[in-house]
This record gives structure tokens, sequence and C-alpha cells, in this order.
């Protein structure tokens, strides 16, 4: 199984860790086979794939995030709020790339700041790959803000938000972002994961979210790099006192209001002051920082401050943890920090407010001190609590053990491998021949449900009474029946649905309700289908002949991701008018890539046969929706295999023809998508004059 994690970078805030550490926790105890793609990368971990090679892709990434900056920078409130919302309107398309075709299942993460948009997530739900996300924050499910604090928009629809947007307004920026994902996000198979049962409870009461299947997991740590340190050892190494008190404080930008700074600010000084009451030498205590700090940051402090810096040796964080007495983190949002989940591991309890996932990791006087939300009193309650009055070392010892039970990185790690178990696509299979099957299933030659897997057969249907019975007897006719048949019925009101149904004993799935059109129906077909390849034969057209899906068998291979032929075009009576490689412009390569369709749909899509894991949903408001199908499976094969045999009968007239102005100016879209604008106005330059000159050879029609 292939799983590939998706976050923005590998080095920046904990979004990038807890990936990298959930990569290493999978590679390390799971059998799943792991890789993490980012646009750039610092770490130099094994498994980990960067985007930005070249300087230019890196310029471009840049200029992604800059444009997100300023495209909001038109909408924010304030310069405060500046990175705290996300419009996710600029992103890279990674559907085509290499390693995201290969794998099994995306399992999303942080994905802002110019990586991923909105858009780019809607085509990567195109290839039809399950998805996971683990949330980091709100982001997912909101109109744009990574917390929403008190506001609870993001239950309904979002809109006024008064928070982030200068001009709040019931149809604001907010709001239109919601309406994006959640125009997405109805058509992903994707499965939320929560680092925290905060977020996840959060996620749970969205609107965007409604029916979607959402589990909380924690992030993983690797217990045997974050564990306890003789404390004398460790502060040696930083040369500080070994009987002193040490407060620990982690900085990010300590003048980010949500970080808290000003409230442990205030602690320190409420806990110089307890100290001279209870006469306590106030030398005692000393603070360590580390992280993005400058001394001018923490001159106000009433203790000797001790910068660190910023630390990227695991084993010296480790030790910074170790020397601690106690890690205060005085943010007023969070989910899953991983910075208590470090510090207890290194056995040094922690004090926080009681917000967000904090609770779920700090037990309150078991493994540290939860403080009331924005109560600097508290916070220094907490903090002083811990150094003179608890019993320490039980602190310690629950603490260390809180991290071995819970987040350790095998138990995480068997957590995840068990959701990608029970949503992962099943792995390819060659199927049971005819030859396999009982006795009695051949006389009756009736599908045996739950014995064939190699191929899902669909038929689309909406009043198509005259038609749709030849082409149900074209399948049921065939002499190898190991095949999931599948009839998507848009509600019908002529006779078609009893058609369909005077075979109900013979089709597998059969579902008539309303849909928004042909393509619609399409993607519903995709949705149902559980066999390795799919085959639409619409109402109207027909297999060829009887040993068709047993030839078809015999070109698969483990390898095969496309198969096609030619196709007879018949009328409305169902007699032949010709082959289609004859009759129309659309010469038949025996070796098809995607390039080759530029000029036009060289396949009929009745003779174009896909493994579902390639297949991507349709473009549900384009007409050419079908060429664009056919052109990112190609993208995607790895193998393509040419059928030397006239595969379906194809039945002239569709939506295409009927519609034909516009259709084209669908294609022309689906081309610019593939081939560039310049590339759809020489294609369509070339299609023009070869019309042209049919129309006059064959005196007046195109064929």
């Amino acid at each position: 199984m292939k799983i590939l994690l998706l976050n923005t970078d590998d080095f920046t805030g904990g979004a990038a860790i807890a990936c990298r550490r959930l990569l290493k926790a999978l590679r390390t105890y799971t059998d799943v086979q792991a890789q993490m793609l980012v646009q750039e990368s610092k770490s130099g971990q094994e498994g980990v794939i960067q985007l930005n090679n070249s300087w230019f892709a890196k310029k471009k990434a840049f200029l992604r995030f800059v444009a997100e900056r300023l495209y909001f920078l038109f909408f924010e409130k304030s310069k405060e709020v500046r990175f705290q919302f996300n419009p996710a309107k600029f992103g890279l398309d990674v559907s085509d790339n290499q390693y995201v075709m290969d794998s099994d299942i995306i399992h999303l993460h942080w994905i802002n700041f110019g990586f991923l948009s909105i858009d780019s997530i809607k085509k990567i739900a195109q290839t039809n790959k399950p998805i996971v996300w683990t949330l980091h924050d709100m982001w997912a499910f909101t109109g744009g803000c990574h917390h929403s604090r008190d506001c609870e928009n993001y239950q309904k629809s979002c809109g006024n938000c008064v928070q982030f947007l200068k001009t709040p307004s019931p149809n604001d920026l907010s709001h239109q972002i919601w309406q994006e994902k959640r125009a997405v996000f109805s058509k992903v198979n994707l499965t939320i994961i929560t680092c925290s049962e905060w977020l996840g409870n959060r996620a749970k009461k969205s609107s965007l979210f409604q029916n979607i299947r959402i589990e909380a997991i924690p992030n993983p740590i690797d217990t045997e790099v974050f564990r306890p340190i003789d404390k004398a050892l460790a502060r040696k190494k930083f040369n500080l006192d070994e009987n002193k008190k040490y407060i620990l404080f982690a900085a990010m930008r300590v003048d980010a209001v949500g970080k808290g700074f000003a409230y442990f600010s205030e602690a320190t000084t409420i806990i110089n002051k307890q100290l001279s009451v209870n006469n306590i030498d106030l030398d005692n205590i000393e603070i360590i920082v580390f992280g993005q700090a400058q001394a001018s940051d923490f001159e106000s402090l009433p203790f000797k401050v001790n910068i660190l810096g910023r630390l990227s040796d695991l084993e010296t964080i480790a030790h910074a943890y170790s020397a601690a007495s106690v890690f205060v983190i005085p943010s007023l949002e969070e989910n899953l920090p991983n910075t208590i989940m470090e510090s207890m591991a290194c056995g040094t309890p922690a004090v926080g407010f009681e917000v967000g996932g904090i609770p779920e990791m700090i037990e309150h006087k078991k493994t540290g001190y939860l403080s009331q939300y924005k109560s600097a009193e508290d916070l220094a309650k907490g903090i002083y609590w811990t150094l003179f009055e608890s019993d320490y070392q039980s602190l310690v010892n629950n603490s260390r053990q809180k991290v071995l039970d819970n987040y350790s990185e095998k138990v995480v790690a068997e957590k995840y491998r068990k959701v990608y178990e029970s949503i992962a696509p099943p792995a390819p299979r060659r199927g049971v021949l005819s030859s396999q099957l009982s006795q009695e299933q051949l006389e009756s030659n009736i599908p045996p449900l739950g014995v064939g897997g190699l191929l899902s057969i669909i038929t689309i249907t909406y009043n198509a009474e005259p038609f749709l019975e030849r082409t149900i007897q074209s399948i049921l006719a065939q002499t190898d029946q190991n095949f999931e048949y599948i009839i998507i019925d848009g509600k019908s009101k002529d006779g078609t649905l009893q058609i369909a149904e005077k075979y109900k004993n013979r089709v597998n799935k059969l579902i008539s309700e309303p849909d928004k059109g042909l393509y619609d129906a399409m993607n519903k077909g995709l949705k149902t289908a559980s066999g390795d390849f799919v085959w639409f034969m619409n109402a109207g057209d027909e297999i060829n002949d009887s040993e068709a899906v047993k030839r078809i068998f015999q070109f698969v291979t483990d390898k095969t991701d496309v198969l096609y032929g030619d196709t007879f075009f018949v009328n409305n009576e169902g007699e032949i008018e010709g082959l289609r490689s004859e009759i129309t412009p659309h010469r038949l390569p025996k070796e098809l890539k995607w390039q080759d369709m530029k000029l036009g749909m060289l396949v009929c899509h009745q003779a174009f046969i896909a493994r579902k894991s390639i297949a991507p949903f349709y473009m549900e408001n384009n007409l050419s929706a079908d060429v664009d199908w056919e052109i990112e499976c190609l993208k995607r094969a790895k193998e393509v295999k040419y059928l030397d045999f006239v595969v379906a009968k194809y039945l002239t007239g569709g939506i295409s023809n009927k519609q034909l102005k516009r259709s084209l100016l669908d294609r022309y879209e689906v081309l610019r998508k593939h081939f560039g604008l310049m590339g759809a106005i020489s294609a369509h330059v070339q299609i023009l004059f070869r019309g042209v000159g049919l129309i006059l050879k064959n005196r007046g029609k195109y064929w």
C-alpha cells in the first residue's frame, strides 16, 4: 500500500514536524510504503521528495506565496491577521505528478502558503484516489481562517467575518471561500483525521464536513530521542546551574497575540512577588528560551533569561527539555502542541491554558497544571505549584508514561495503518475466468456476484426506452461473465426503468435517482464501481460481439492501465453505418499517447477501458469531458494496450452533436487545459482546415 503525505515543506512549524514524524513512524513500524511530497525540503530525511528542484521552481513557489498575501491584502482587517487567514487561490497542480499517480492514498497535511489551492485539491480528487487529511488547525472547514476563536459561523456557511475581514458581510470573502470548498469537498472521497479530540469535535460541527468520516489520532513522537536525561548532565551541556529551577519557554514570534507571551510575562512578575513574600531567593529561578528569540524580547522579565537560540538537532532539543524544571506554554489557540508532547516525553511537566487540545495532554496536577484560560494569575499559580508544592517525581513519571501510552510512534502508526486499510482500493487482481466458474453459473449465465473483480461495465441511461434493452442484451450475452454490471438511471419518466428492472437479477447494481446530467451520472458510476477496470457502455451503445470481454481479459496484465480499440457507428435502428476509424478523420494509432488527442478524440469513449485507480472524475459542466477524461487516463497510464478487434457499437447523435456550438467551445477549454493557449489555438486551426477539406471532399458532409 503506497501512501503519499503532502505538506507545504518539511521544516516550518509544528505541522511539518508532525508530518515528518508520521512518515518515520509509518516506515519504521508498518509495511506501508510511505513518502512525503513537499515544495521545499531542508530535513534530509529519508522518504521526503522535494518539488522545487530548480531555481525557477523555487521562484515560482515564492511568487505563489506572495500572490496569496497580495490577494488577501485587499480584504484583511489589519496586518495582525495577515497570516491567520488563507484564501488558497494560488497553488500547484500536482495531480499529474508521478508520485501522486503511483500512490494508493493521498494524505494531506498543512498545504497553505501557495502550495495547494482549493482548485489543486479538486484536481487531486479527480484522480479518484482516497484522500486522508490530517488537520493541524481549523482551516479546512472554515472560510479561510486557521483558528476561528469564539466564532461559530463555520457551523453554517461562514460570512460576516468580523475578526479577519475589513468589510464583513453575508457574502464576504469567507463565505465565497466556504462555497468553493463545499463544491469541491462534496465530491471528494475524504477521511478527516484530527490531532486532538477538541479539533475533531469542532470539525464534526462544521457544515463542510457533514457525513464525512472524522477520527482523532494524535501526532507521533520518537520516545527514544525524546527521553528523560539526567538534569545535571543536561544542564551541564548549556552551562546551567544544576541546583537552580528553570522555566522553559519555546519562542515562535513572541509578538503574535495567539502565542500569549503577554500572559507569560505577567505570570513571571506575579511569581517574582510571591517569591519575595515567601522569602525564597529570587536568584534560584531562571528562564530558558529556545526558538526564534532576541534578547530584547525578554528585557521586561524579572528573572535571568538564558537564550539557547534556534535548535535543530533533536538530541540537543531533548537536552533542553530535560534541563528544565517546568515547560510553560501560554498559547491562546492550539491543537495538539508538539512542544508539550516533547517536554512530557523528556519527563518535564507542562503548564498551559485550558484551551484547544492542551487538556488532552496535560492532566491537571497529574502530568502538569491546567490554568484558567487567559488568567495570568492562574498561570503563575501553576508554575509556582509545579516548582515548589507538587509531588514533582510523580509529575515526571506520569508525564513520561502518558506519552508512551498515547503518542509513541508505534501506537500512532498502527492507528493510521488501520485507517489506510479501511479505505484503500483493492489490490490489482486478474479476476476469475469463465473456466473457473461453477457449472451452475455457466448454465445460468448470471454474473457471479462477489466473484468477478476485474471489470465493471457501467450503463448510463435517461428516457432511453427505445435503446436500453439492446445495450443490456449485448452485455449479458458475453460468454465470459466475470464482470460487474451497473446501471445508473437519471429517474427516467418513460419505460426505461421498467426495462432495466426486467433484468434486475442479472444486474449487480441498479440505481435510479435524479442527477445533474450525463457526467454527474458517470461520476456516480465510478463511485459505485468495485472492479479493477471501468468500461462505459451507455444506453443505445452495444458491445460488438459476445466474445469481447473474454478477448479483452487476454490482453490484461498487472501493468495494464488502459485498453482501447475501434468502434462501429450505428443508427437508431441499430444498423451499422461504418467503422469509426474509416469514416471519420480519427485514424486509430496502435501506440496511443495522450498527445495524440490534440486534434480530437481519437478513441470512441465506448472503446476505451481504464483501470479505476487512475481514472479521474469527469468534469461535470463540460460537454467534452470525455475527451478530458481519456487524456487524463492516458497521462496516468503506465501501460496502454491496443485491442486489435472492433470493441463496441456507438449510437450516433449524442449531446455533443445536439449542442455543437457549446461542444466546440468546451473542447477548446479542454485542449487549452492540456496543451496550453497556443497549443489549443493551433489545434483548432488545423481542425478547421481539416473540416473544410472534408466537407468539400464529401459534398457538404463532414463524414
